[in-house]
């Protein structure tokens, strides 16, 4: 949780890092997050739900798990730009997200 300490980061780009365990809600406090192609696990949290500045979330190709939790509905400037794809993601996608 390193960029913590940078409160003006607004854009972490990880992708293809080899990356492990699971995703942190402290990223959700960014603007752009890519962390696609890496091995990342466990389940999205609903503290998703807070993330109100959150415009960019690729996290495809993990090993995420679990199933999208409803409250991803209230970021609304997320809503067109979410990149799950590769994962264990199951079940429906929630009606929140239209």
């Amino acid at each position: 949780q390193a960029w913590k300490q940078h409160p003006n980061l607004a854009i972490l780009d990880m992708r293809d890092n080899s990356l492990t365990g699971p995703v942190s809600e402290s990223l959700f406090d960014l603007q752009v997050v890519s962390l696609s192609q890496n091995l990342l696990t466990g389940s999205l949290s609903s503290e998703i739900g807070r993330a109100s500045d959150l415009q960019y979330l690729d996290l495809s190709t993990n090993k995420i798990s679990g199933t999208i939790p409803t409250e991803i509905g209230l970021c609304t400037s997320l809503k067109s730009t979410l990149d799950l794809e590769a994962n264990k993601i199951g079940g429906t996608l929630p009606s929140e997200l239209g």
